[in-house]
Formats: structure tokens, C-alpha cells, sequence
């Protein structure tokens, strides 16, 4: 974002190599839209939304997690611990770096997301 470098880790699950399949990509993320501090989150939706078949959906993801929201294709950047179990979400990894980079951005804002060279 901008001039923030932040690393991550993709985990082992089958939608998260399907989200590095797609790597780079720059895209506009932004708010949830709905529940306020409920979904303490920043996000963009993914087209096509990623391939779920094999994965158990289900998660309440955490401060520094990345994680897609299946039903609406909503890939996100937590800044704040979910708020309850949401039955659609699945945790694809994690992110390093002061979380609430995410909390102070308004409205759309480029993100780029690719592989690290070794």
C-alpha cells in the first residue's frame, strides 16, 4: 500500500494456492460495507471468487489474518479479531506489519499483492 511494505504467509490449503495462482495483482481494497466493528476488516471482492471444493469453510479470523468470505468472494485483511464464527470464511494465511495500516485507510485504496523473491 502506497509506500508500506508489509510480508505474509500463505497457508496449505487448496484456496489459498488458488489465490497465488493469481499473483501479482493490484487491486482496490476498502471497507466491509456492513457491521461496523463487527468485521473489523479491509476488502476486495475477487473475480471469479476462488474455487472452495475440498475446503471446510468455517473460521473467525484474527488481527494479522487474510482470509476469503466465499458466499460473496470477499478477500480480506484483518485489523481486528472477527466477532463471531462466520460459517463462510476460510483463513488463507497471514500478514506481518501494524494491522491498523488497514484500520486508518479510507475509502478505496490500491493494495499489490505478490510472491516475495527469495
Amino acid at each position: 500500500m502506497g509506500d508500506t511494505v508489509m510480508t505474509g504467509r500463505l497457508n496449505s490449503t487448496v484456496m489459498a494456492r488458488h489465490l497465488a495462482d493469481r499473483l501479482p495483482m493490484t487491486v482496490d481494497f476498502g471497507n466491509h460495507g456492513i457491521g461496523g466493528d463487527d468485521f473489523p476488516t479491509k476488502v476486495h471482492k475477487i473475480d471469479p471468487p476462488l474455487p472452495s471444493e475440498g475446503t471446510d469453510l468455517g473460521g473467525k479470523p484474527g488481527v494479522g489474518e487474510i482470509a476469503h468470505y466465499v458466499p460473496n468472494g470477499n478477500l480480506g485483511f484483518y485489523y481486528g479479531q472477527l466477532a463471531s464464527y462466520w460459517p463462510g470464511v476460510v483463513s488463507l494465511g497471514t500478514f506481518d506489519g501494524d494491522p491498523d495500516v488497514f484500520a486508518r485507510q479510507n475509502g478505496p485504496f490500491p493494495v499489490t499483492i505478490e510472491v516475495a523473491e527469495e
